[in-house]
């Protein structure tokens, strides 16, 4: 099952190669328009017993869809998340209080539905955080998930708006699939054949960056560094973590592919 919204390239373009390779009936594309016009959702958490649930709850969901389908956790193998927020349609025309409430409100019904399914057992690639569908966008709690997994980052330096600043341009962008690990092509600059010792060597700290957030997929700017921690010029780069993208846009074959492939892994 794929979530995404209406204009995610990315997501459409894996569904269409998965259906390919299993079928039409065997992905369904959810956006958030038919998950908030589903005329009924039924979302239930009763207690349970410790051994069979880790958070000592059983989670149901049935959702019944606009389009006469029911929608159940059974079948369900796999989730790729690509939600960004929710904006229920039924209130486009209320007061901006009010448009603010209903999304919170419903992104928590999301969120909660997803938990339960990870709960189950269901695999939920790049799983909601921090209570939002997605998991953070914020560069500094990125950079030091990074460091905590051990790849060298970039220094920041927070300016007086207290926006961080720091090279996060030009480099390479390497996109990480599940245990697949390649070169971001469309989004890197010049060679990235002179790279490949760096993504080998990277294997395991970007291994351990994922187990760390919890997201498979990732797209991570790796910039060379022009000088040492004092300061000093360096001859030969040292490469870091410039920025860790949990949403990554990914249109080439080779990514599209490696997407598929993790999900197909995943889903097993």
């Amino acid at each position: 099952m794929i979530l995404a919204h209406l204009d995610d390239e990315t997501a459409l373009l894996c569904a269409a190669m998965l259906r390919r390779m299993h079928g039409q009936d065997a992905v369904d594309v959810l956006s958030p328009e038919a998950l908030a016009m589903a005329p009924r959702w039924i979302h239930t958490l009763t207690a349970a017993p410790q051994l069979t649930s880790p958070v000592g709850l059983q989670v149901n969901t049935e959702i019944a869809l606009a389009s006469g389908r029911l929608l159940t956790d059974e079948g369900i193998k796999v989730v790729f998340n690509r939600l960004r927020w929710a904006d229920p349609p039924h209130f486009t025309s209320a007061a901006a209080i009010d448009r603010d409430y209903a999304s919170a409100e419903m992104s928590a019904l999301w969120v909660s539905w997803l938990a339960g399914l990870q709960d189950q057992g269901i695999p939920v690639i790049n799983p909601p955080a921090h209570g939002g569908l997605q998991p953070s966008s914020n560069r500094l709690e990125w950079l030091k998930f990074a460091a905590e997994a051990g790849l060298p980052v970039v220094r920041i330096h927070v300016g007086g708006d207290g926006k961080p600043t720091g090279n996060s341009s030009g480099g390479l962008s390497i996109l990480i699939a599940g245990e697949q690990i390649l070169p971001f092509v469309s989004n890197s600059i010049g060679d990235v054949s002179e790279f490949q010792s760096v993504l080998k060597a990277l294997q395991g700290e970007l291994t351990a960056l994922q187990k760390r957030t919890g997201c498979r997929l990732l797209e991570l700017r790796i910039v060379p560094a022009t000088g040492t921690a004092d300061g000093n010029l360096v001859d030969d780069p040292i490469w870091r973590v410039a920025a860790v993208n949990p949403f990554p846009v990914v249109r080439d074959r080779a990514g599209i592919e490696a997407i598929v492939m993790m999900l197909e892994v995943a889903g097993r």
